[in-house]
C-alpha cells in the first residue's frame, strides 16, 4: 500500500471540494471551510496554520475563508443557509440534518476506534481505570 503525507492527503480532499463546490454563493472562487475544536480535527488545523490549503488553491484562482464554529450542529445550519461550503463535523449532526432534508453530500468518513482513545494520568496518581476518575 503506498503512503501519502498530510498535506497530499488534505489538499487532495480539497480539490475533490472543489470540484464538488464550484462557485458559490459568496463569489466566484471562494471555498468557505467550516471548522471546530476537536482533536480529530488536527490534521486541518495544521494544514491551516502552515497554509498548505491557501498555497495549493491560490494557482487555480481560489481563495479560502475559514469559519470557527464551536459545534457540529451550527455547521450544519450554515450549510443549510449557504454561509458555508464544507465542514468538519462528527456523524451525529450529519445523520441529523440529513434526516431533516438538508441535501449535502459526504465527502470522507473517519471511524475512531475504541483503542484510538485514552486517558493520560501520572503514573502515581492511582488513576488506572475510567471508574477511578
Amino acid at each position: 500500500m503506498k503512503k501519502y503525507s498530510l498535506s497530499t492527503l488534505i489538499l487532495s480532499t480539497l480539490f475533490v471540494l472543489l470540484t464538488l463546490v464550484g462557485v458559490n454563493s459568496a463569489g466566484e472562487g471562494v471555498l468557505r471551510i467550516a471548522t471546530q475544536p476537536g482533536i480529530m480535527y488536527n490534521p486541518v488545523f495544521v494544514a491551516k496554520h502552515k497554509g498548505w490549503v491557501e498555497e495549493a488553491l491560490a494557482p487555480k484562482g481560489f481563495t479560502v475563508k475559514w469559519t470557527a464554529y464551536l459545534a457540529g450542529p451550527p455547521i450544519t445550519e450554515s450549510i443549510a443557509a449557504g454561509e458555508q461550503d464544507v465542514g468538519y463535523l462528527g456523524d451525529t449532526p450529519v445523520l441529523i440534518s440529513k434526516a431533516a432534508g438538508l441535501e449535502t453530500r459526504i465527502i470522507a468518513t473517519a471511524g475512531v476506534a475504541a483503542k484510538a482513545q485514552a486517558i493520560i494520568a501520572n503514573k502515581d496518581s492511582g488513576v488506572k481505570t475510567l471508574a477511578d476518575l
